[in-house]
């Protein structure tokens, strides 16, 4: 079994509930490395990848759903374009630098 670094870890849940429970999880089970790990709804995700804020300022319930929607297609974007470099880069290097460990 080969370990990897918490902070190699990347956790995507489906709402923030999750996150927390999880988070939770992860501390009683594996202790101080839990702390490394990133654990993400996918908007935050979103939000990191592309440097948005959300702010409920001037924002409709439609409006805010649209900006939301828009930040998940830019960050899938953005995704898209990573996961294709890296592609090219294993197919020339023989390198893999990602794994997913788990969906939740």
């Amino acid at each position: 079994m080969k370990r990897i670094p918490a902070r190699g870890i990347l956790v995507l849940c489906f709402n923030r509930n999750a996150v927390i429970q999880l988070r939770r999880r992860l501390i009683d089970l594996v202790g101080d490395d839990a702390k490394g790990v990133t654990i993400q709804t996918y908007h935050g995700l979103s939000l990191r990848l592309t440097g948005h804020a959300i702010t409920t300022q001037n924002h409709t319930a439609d409006n805010q759903n649209q900006h939301f929607a828009d930040i998940i297609k830019e960050a899938t974007g953005l995704l898209r374009v990573i996961s294709n470099c890296l592609a090219w880069m294993r197919m020339k290097r023989g390198i893999g630098y990602w794994r997913v460990i788990a969906l939740f």
